[in-house]
Formats: structure tokens, C-alpha cells, sequence
């Protein structure tokens, strides 16, 4: 996979996760069960990626008649350590919300910065290869 551009690695990734998603609704107990880490252990997951893959405008489209959406924004507090927000549209908005308690903000900031670069440049050049760009620190 190292030789693999940015743009077929996509698509892959892609692929897996449309074959996952029979997997989607597993109880997190089942989980934890196929991978041997006892519940009372450790949390079996750190980081969440959440990704919005909709335009505001087709939300308009599915609503049903009567419902008006305004001012949407996304209320949480933090389950996992870190949990990164993707939404799509004419721009694409990413959040990162944390557990303040193990990331400074510098650091928070440090990582969406990084984040922000990496995107930049598989963007300007889709076809590069995954290992030509630099590891985050």
C-alpha cells in the first residue's frame, strides 16, 4: 500500500467501507469480544471519525413537508479522547473535539494544522504517492 497514490487508496478505502457497513450496528460488547480486550480493561476505541458525506442543500430535499432545518450545528460532549467531524459541501468543514483533560489546546491545534496540510496536498495532487508526503508528528 505504501506505493499507492493518494487517489487509488481512496477508492479503496472507499470500497472497505462500504463492506463494513453490515458491521455498523454491532454492540460494542460484541466488539470487544472478537478482539480479547476485556471491557473493564481499556476502551477499545480512542478516536472517532465522523463524516457528513451530504450537501446542506440535499437535506432540504429529504425533509418532509412542514419541517424547516435551521442553524444546524453539532452539540456533544466528548466519549472519545478525540473525535474529528468531517462535513462535506461547498466548502468542507472539519472539528475536532477533544477530552480536555489528556490534549492541550496547542496540541488540538498542532494536529488540525498538520491535518489541514495533508489534505491540501493530496488535493493539489491526487495521484502522488501516500509516502511521499511527510509523517505527522
Amino acid at each position: 500500500m505504501g506505493d499507492a497514490t493518494f487517489s487509488s487508496w481512496l477508492r479503496l478505502l472507499q470500497l472497505q467501507m462500504a463492506e463494513i457497513r453490515e458491521f455498523e450496528q454491532t454492540p460494542l460488547a460484541l466488539i470487544q469480544q472478537w478482539c480479547d480486550v476485556p471491557a473493564e480493561k481499556r476502551p477499545v476505541f480512542d478516536t472517532l471519525v465522523v463524516m457528513a458525506n451530504y450537501l446542506g442543500s440535499d437535506l432540504a430535499n429529504c425533509r418532509p413537508k412542514g419541517v424547516e432545518l435551521s442553524k444546524i450545528a453539532y452539540v456533544t460532549q466528548p466519549l472519545y479522547a478525540l473525535t474529528l467531524f468531517i462535513q462535506n459541501g461547498e466548502q468542507m468543514r472539519i472539528r475536532l473535539v477533544y477530552d480536555k483533560r489528556r490534549y492541550a489546546v496547542v496540541t488540538v491545534h498542532q494536529i488540525l494544522a498538520e491535518y489541514r496540510q495533508l489534505l491540501i496536498g493530496f488535493a493539489e495532487n491526487p495521484e502522488q504517492r501516500l509516502m511521499s508526503r511527510p509523517t505527522l508528528s
